[in-house]
């Protein structure tokens, strides 16, 4: 309560020390330089620029200014051991509250005669025109290299970040509440700590997928709320166990890399043989260098640790566990249930000099990773983000969140693509089977519009059958994420909800499978420098493709108030992509 009371008395003076009064001086020939009314913000009059400069009142508003923000920034903030900020904005207050505004307000006072004038100039110019650009692109330049050296690397890379957040300012305003969690991802999450029956302190996270996040999903934390990917914490020196034992994991298994993505990006993972980036350590000639642990219901599949706490710390072993731990999240999905608690465990050594964070992944789907900031005494052993993530999270549109999908917001019906509907005679009372044939609608138009395909860019069969394949799968993907359905335990074959039950195994088997099949296609197009896409626009009624760019062999008819489009693609080109996609894929 003191806090706000002193910050709103500190307020209240603002307007008393830069207020819209002529200011005046011990300088007499200063102040009639003050007085004489002055077209431009140069200097005029008797007053020399050393004489300006030497003001008295100029050095008390910059003193002031100075002051008054190093006191907020405390007050606000709660910063008292940020000294390096706190200096910061106290030179913001001296330079630019204090002294700009010194001149500036001078020159309204001497310019206009009636004070709503003045407070006009102010507010709807000087403001807007003047400050806001100041503080809110000139700082993250001075912020940056104040805190990590100018021209450094690390304040390149912090200054980039602090103008990229000053730009999403405006979008995230007007975005929604989930939008601007998912985009902005928080501040760092912290695991549960506690001893365990031997006295050993573990921290915990619990890990979950939220599969309508995004296109692939997202990683949550229970101990992060509901933000998807959050930034977490992790002390160096402490044990910390990632617990995959939920349901949602299933498809999902946890790796931890030096960069986002891990092997997926054909980056350094946390392994016995792999020095961290930077680093001066030579882990690596006796495999020492830190590594996660993978157990399952409570038994280590590895012969590696760097944690004796868990195991002797060994040397010259670079079996962690992972490649008995993976292949079991694709068996079946109620037995990988049986097979227990999954969980990582993962140690930071206490003596490493790498300075900066590494990554939370998954092992099957790419895109999924999430940031560690590692701490030391609490503190993140750096606070700029390197290295960079290199992509946006997905943000679910309005449409796609009624639904539980992604990508369907633009396929919304009417669409000069897609028939009129393709769910009929649903009764409108039925306010959820409306809801329901409205998201199937436009998954159906999305798979539509993505199989009108033009070949001109590939002329080849595989590219054909992979561009028609993937909205395939992304339509099945989105149907399965749209159908909700309640089961306590998958295991269960017996009670009222075993129908619901094998249901919900088969949608999660279809969303998680198609999404890693989906991104083994796109990796087969890159590879073979093939485009991701190939539409072409086929609208309803059209003779063929309105843009001439395909051949593709397309008729319409008109049924009275409804349209349909059938597309035939050659059989023999068909089959001759799938045994040439099999046989790239054995």
């Amino acid at each position: 309560m003191m806090r706000q009371l002193l910050l709103t008395f500190l307020l209240l003076l603002v307007p008393q020390t830069f207020g819209f009064v002529a200011p005046q001086s011990s300088s007499n020939h200063v102040a009639s330089a003050y007085t004489k009314r002055a077209p431009a913000l140069a200097l005029s009059g008797d007053a020399t620029l050393i004489d300006q400069l030497t003001d008295p009142l100029l050095l008390q508003h910059m003193a002031t200014g100075g002051a008054l923000a190093f006191a907020g920034d405390v007050i606000a903030q709660s910063l008292l051991s940020k000294k390096r900020r706190n200096l910061y904005h106290q030179r913001l207050g001296s330079l630019y509250t204090g002294g700009a505004q010194h001149f500036i307000f001078n020159y309204l006072n001497n310019s206009f005669d009636e004070p709503l004038a003045r407070l006009g100039m102010a507010q709807f110019f000087f403001i807007p025109f003047c400050y806001y650009p100041t503080f809110l692109f000139m700082t993250p330049a001075l912020r940056a290299g104040w805190e990590y050296g100018f021209g450094s690397e690390e304040a390149k890379t912090r200054q980039n970040q602090l103008f990229s957040e000053v730009a999403t300012i405006g979008a995230l305003s007007t975005a929604s509440a989930a939008e601007a969690t998912t985009s902005t991802n928080g501040g760092l999450c912290y695991a549960s700590c506690s001893a365990d029956e031997s006295g050993q302190e573990v921290c915990k996270f619990t890990t979950k997928v939220n599969l309508y996040a995004g296109e692939l999903g997202y990683y949550q934390f229970e101990e992060c709320g509901d933000d998807v990917n959050p930034t977490l914490g992790m002390e160096v020196g402490k044990t910390y166990q990632f617990i995959q034992t939920d349901r949602s994991n299933y498809y999902h298994p946890l790796g931890f890399a030096y960069f986002p993505d891990g092997a997926h990006a054909d980056a350094d993972e946390l392994e016995s043989s792999i020095v961290p980036p930077g680093s001066s350590s030579e882990c690596d000639k006796n495999m020492t260098c830190a590594a996660p642990m993978y157990y399952v219901d409570g038994d280590y599949k590895g012969t590696y640790s760097n944690n004796e706490d868990l195991l002797a710390v060994t040397s010259n072993e670079d079996n962690f566990g992972l490649d008995d731990y993976e292949p079991l999240f694709f068996h079946p999905l109620p037995e990988w249930i049986g097979y227990g608690e999954m969980s990582v465990f993962l140690k930071i050594d206490d003596d490493t000099d790498y300075t900066k964070d590494i990554f939370y992944f998954c092992h099957i789907h790419q895109f999924m990773t999430g940031r560690i900031k590692l701490l030391r005494n609490g503190q993140p052993i750096q606070d700029v983000h390197l290295p960079e993530l290199g992509y946006e999270y997905d943000m679910p549109a309005e449409h796609d969140e009624q639904c539980g999908t992604y990508g369907l917001n633009k396929f919304k019906l009417p669409h000069e693509e897609c028939p009129e509907k393709f769910v009929c005679d649903v009764p409108s009372s039925n306010k959820e089977l409306v809801q329901f044939s409205s998201c199937i609608d436009s998954m159906n138009c999305a798979m539509m519009v993505g199989m009108t395909t033009s070949v001109k860019d590939s002329e080849s069969e595989v590219a054909l059958f992979l561009h028609q394949m993937i909205p395939h799968h992304q339509n099945a993907v989105n149907m399965a994420k749209d159908w909700k359905v309640k089961c306590d335990d998958l295991t269960d074959e017996e009670s009222e909800q075993a129908d619901d039950c094998a249901l919900e195994i088969i949608l999660r088997e279809i969303v998680n499978n198609q999404n890693a099949q989906i991104q083994a296609m796109r990796a087969i197009l890159e590879a073979k420098n093939y485009p991701q896409e190939s539409d072409c626009k086929v609208p309803i009624g059209s003779e063929g493709p309105s843009d001439n760019k395909s051949d593709a062999n397309v008729t319409t008819s008109s049924l009275g108030a409804s349209s349909s489009i059938s597309l035939t693609i050659n059989g023999a080109s068909f089959v001759t992509a799938s045994m040439m996609l099999a046989l790239y894929l054995s």
